[in-house]
Formats: structure tokens, C-alpha cells, sequence
């Protein structure tokens, strides 16, 4: 029998993954439940190499029950549908029996085993890139200021608000934020928060990755104060900070394309859509 891989491992066959494609495996929520349940991890392995990786984490929806979500990273040569579907099942054997779960995939080999598997796209996010900096008839940053450890509390109220019909990003506590916070890629003059004077009323987050892209990881507003540019504001300071970072020339984020009227921001200040990644359910 062949050992079962320890989590340092696993996060190295994750990293691998994503310096070789420029894209992270799984997302941070499930990397963050590797390291805290190392057992629920599934790993699939080929003599003593890491071939395929699956890993669901439970998310608390708004009425206070867990749905589970599920990811898996597999190795580029082994991205077939009926090795795919393989990975999917011993995953889905991973979730507690009798509850609810999708399945993410951003592979079409993936997406054609879930299919097999009976389940169907339900949502679909969409990564959308720009060159950096933006082209200087874009109006600047105004009404911002940098971030500070006394917006925290505001900053976790309004990301609360703002996502509460978005699970995975609607739990962040502020115990979460200090765990992100030591996260290598963590600098707090990565968040712009607005307005510059007062109380908050939106924040952007942006994180820089090891390809040299620059993301804008959240950005937030307060759903009272929708309506009034500020998401526009936001953006383009976020933006502008991560370009006078030297060596980051491309800016990213995800985006739900049921969020129209976001997406129609994005697209007038320049950004198109990348690739996507849909959450699957079963039908």
C-alpha cells in the first residue's frame, strides 16, 4: 500500500500545478482546508507521484446550513474525462453523506465527467484580465485612502453585506482576515478603502501573484450606497496601485457573469473575459 501523501506534499503538487499554468490549482478556501483537515484531502497517486488532488470544504449558506464544495487538481497528462470522473467520486466519497454539494471545474474534461456524473452548471464565474496601467484617459483614483488595522471591523461588516448571497466569500470573519493576513502575498497597502474621510463604505483587496499579475482579490461597497460610481472608484485604485507595483503589467478578478451590471463595469474600463470557472450541481 502506498503511503498517503502528508500535506506538504500535496501543496507542493498544487504550487507545481499553478507555476506551470499560471493559474492556481484549487482555490485559497480549499488550500486552507488542507491544512486544517489534512484527512479530508484525497489524493490520488501513481507509484509515489501525486497525480490528482481532491478536496471539499463545508461553507455556511444564509439560513445557516453547510453546503459542501468540492475541487480537485489533476496532472495535466491524466486530464481525461474517465480519469476525471475517477478523482470526482473519490471526492464526492469525501463529502458527509446526506449533504449538499457542487462540484467547481475550470476543465472541459472535468466538466464533461460531471456531466456523466449527473450534475449541470448552475453558475459561472468569469476571470477577466487588462494590460496595466490603464490607458491614462481613464479617470483616476478619487475619495480613497489606504488601509489602516483600525478598518478591520468595518472592512468585515461591509464585505458581509455585500456578499451575503455569496458563500464562500460572505463567512470571512475577522479572524479570517488575520489569517489571510499572514499569508505571504498579504500587504496591507494591497487594500484601498473609501471614502477618505468617514465612515467606510467599500474597500478593494488586490493580491499579487507569483506570475507577476496583479488581481483585484475583493472588492466590496456597501450595498446602501450602490448606484453613486464608487465600485468604479474602487477598481481603478486598486488597479492603480497594483501598476506602480515594478513588474506586475496585467490586472485580474473574478467576477459571477450573473453580476451584469459589474462585468459591463469592467468591460468599459478595458477588460475582457479570460476564461471561466462553473460551479456544478446535480440535477
Amino acid at each position: 500500500m502506498q503511503p498517503v501523501p502528508s500535506p506538504d506534499a500535496i501543496e507542493r503538487f498544487l504550487a507545481d500545478l499553478a507555476g506551470n499554468s499560471g493559474i492556481e490549482a484549487v482555490s485559497e478556501a480549499k488550500r486552507h482546508r488542507l491544512r486544517r483537515v489534512p484527512a479530508d484531502t484525497v489524493a490520488i497517486t501513481e507509484g509515489e507521484d501525486i497525480v490528482a488532488v481532491a478536496i471539499a470544504a463545508p461553507h455556511r449558506q444564509g439560513d445557516g446550513s453547510d453546503i459542501w464544495e468540492l475541487e480537485t487538481a489533476v496532472r495535466p497528462d491524466m486530464q481525461f474525462a474517465a480519469f476525471e470522473e475517477t478523482v470526482l467520486r473519490a471526492g464526492l466519497a469525501s463529502v458527509p453523506k446526506g449533504l449538499p454539494v457542487t462540484v467547481w471545474s475550470t476543465r472541459t474534461s472535468s466538466s464533461e465527467a460531471l456531466v456523466d456524473l449527473g450534475f449541470a452548471a448552475q453558475r459561472t464565474l468569469a476571470y477577466m484580465v487588462v494590460d496595466l496601467p490603464l490607458p491614462s484617459d481613464r479617470t483616476g483614483p478619487e475619495d480613497v485612502r489606504g488601509f489602516t488595522c483600525a478598518d478591520v471591523e468595518a472592512l468585515v461588516a461591509i464585505n458581509a453585506k455585500a456578499f451575503a448571497n455569496h458563500r464562500e466569500a460572505a463567512a470571512m470573519d475577522a479572524d479570517e482576515f488575520q489569517t489571510l493576513a499572514q499569508e505571504p502575498w498579504f500587504s496591507p497597502e494591497g487594500i484601498v478603502v473609501a471614502p477618505a474621510e468617514g465612515p467606510l463604505s467599500g474597500f478593494c483587496w488586490t493580491k499579487i501573484h507569483d506570475n507577476g499579475d496583479g488581481e483585484i482579490y475583493r472588492i466590496a461597497v456597501d450595498p446602501e450606497v450602490h448606484g453613486h460610481g464608487l465600485g468604479r472608484r474602487l477598481t481603478l485604485a486598486g488597479f492603480a496601485h497594483l501598476a506602480s507595483v515594478p513588474g506586475v503589467a496585467r490586472g485580474t478578478l473574478w467576477v459571477d457573469l450573473a453580476n451584469t451590471i459589474a462585468v459591463e463595469l469592467y468591460e468599459r474600463i478595458g477588460m475582457v473575459i479570460d476564461r471561466t470557472n462553473r460551479e456544478y450541481a446535480r440535477t
